[in-house]
């Protein structure tokens, strides 16, 4: 094997030098994702049914994996991502926007107060 860099690909030693971030940087990177739009400042996730089964897992392979559930207007399975974090109950797992439809994880942190008299 030859130490160079194939051909099409440009030489990537400069992602492995001792440069630290410039925190302004990523600030400005920060303010501009899709995930620091608008939205309201608790986004915390809670999974009322622990006890009963249900748990949260990331999905740390690249096995090909599908949500037990189908999106709204769509006649398939989509597919769980390595990195994703999903819910799982026996051997069905739910990506979290499936789960979040279904009721089995809110964003109510009050969730335990439901049904308690």
């Amino acid at each position: 094997m030859g130490g160079g860099v194939p051909e099409g690909l440009s030489n990537l030693d400069d992602l492995w030098d001792d440069r630290l971030p410039d925190p302004a940087e990523s600030a400005s990177v920060e303010a501009s994702s899709d995930l620091a739009s608008d939205l309201p400042g608790d986004q915390r996730l809670y999974l009322p049914d622990w006890e009963g089964g249900w748990q949260a897992h990331v999905k740390t392979s690249w096995e090909r994996e599908y949500c037990f559930a189908k999106s709204p207007g769509e006649d398939f399975y989509h597919l769980l991502m390595a990195g994703e974090l999903y819910v799982e109950y026996d051997s069905e797992k739910f990506c979290l926007e499936c789960a979040r439809r279904r009721g089995v994880v809110s964003g109510d942190r009050l969730h335990w107060k439901r049904g308690v008299e």
